[in-house]
């Protein structure tokens, strides 16, 4: 089910969610928690073999860089090598990428945003969900398209909590698809947003308005917290249609 009609260019625009300066020369100050969690998240995805949940242009990164990384400079050489190629704001990007490209960052937005609404629901919580994260650089910036494929949920409305995966002939599998657009001027779009849950029990947590929503308002703070920048721009929320 998407929700946003990509031939609109007005609410294309509207999908404009952070604008953190043009100048990217100007890199944002590396947080050593967060360059650390990156390292860590990096160095065990690239050594997960077939388990690998991270893509470059649909290649496991455990097949281009099998041997991991031991230090934050080899993984930002990684990143101005193989995320950022083609631009002169590769340096800048590549410490961006530090920070933000790590289990609690941007690559998984959308499902740190479904787990905030999980965990206010006094009713029902899901599981974590399976994750797969492609990159893919492009002329105008680097493509971060993320699924979540979610098989199981939690009833805690009752006095024990109860794990429900539906039946052997109709599992339960909830979804979702979201593309993110890293400029090389150092701008972040949402550019889709796709959701899709066959319960009508959990159309609370994977509602399409509330899950953008809670993703607009965890990238600006995202960035307004980690980035040396003048007060960050973003657009009000689009009015978001369920379409098809």
């Amino acid at each position: 089910m998407k929700i946003f009609d990509k031939k609109e260019k007005r609410v294309r625009r509207s999908l404009d969610v952070i604008k953190y300066g043009s100048d990217t020369t100007k890199a944002p100050q590396a947080g050593p928690a967060e360059e650390r969690q990156a390292l860590s998240d990096w160095d065990r995805l690239a050594k997960a073999k077939d388990q690998c949940t991270y893509f470059i242009n649909e290649q496991r990164l455990s097949e281009i860089q099998p041997q991991g990384f031991k230090t934050i400079d080899e993984l930002q050489d990684f990143f101005k090598q193989h995320l950022f190629p083609d631009t002169e704001h590769a340096d800048g990007l590549a410490i961006t990428a530090t920070l933000h490209f790590h289990q609690a960052g941007l690559p998984h937005a959308t499902n740190f945003s479904i787990k905030n609404i999980s965990m206010n629901n006094k009713k029902m919580q899901v599981n974590d969900p399976e994750t797969m994260i492609n990159f893919k650089p492009t002329k105008n910036g680097l493509i971060i398209t993320e699924k979540n494929t979610y098989k199981a949920w939690l009833d805690i409305s009752g006095t024990k909590s109860k794990t429900h995966t539906g039946s052997p002939s109709k599992p339960f599998r909830a979804e979702t698809e979201t593309s993110y657009l890293l400029k090389h001027d150092g701008s972040i779009e949402v550019t889709d947003l796709q959701v899709k849950c066959p319960s009508s029990k959990l159309k609370p947590i994977f509602n399409p308005e509330s899950i953008f929503k809670m993703l607009q308002d965890l990238l600006v703070n995202m960035m307004r917290t980690i980035l040396r920048s003048p007060d960050t721009e973003s657009s009000p929320p689009p009015s978001p249609r369920q379409l098809g």
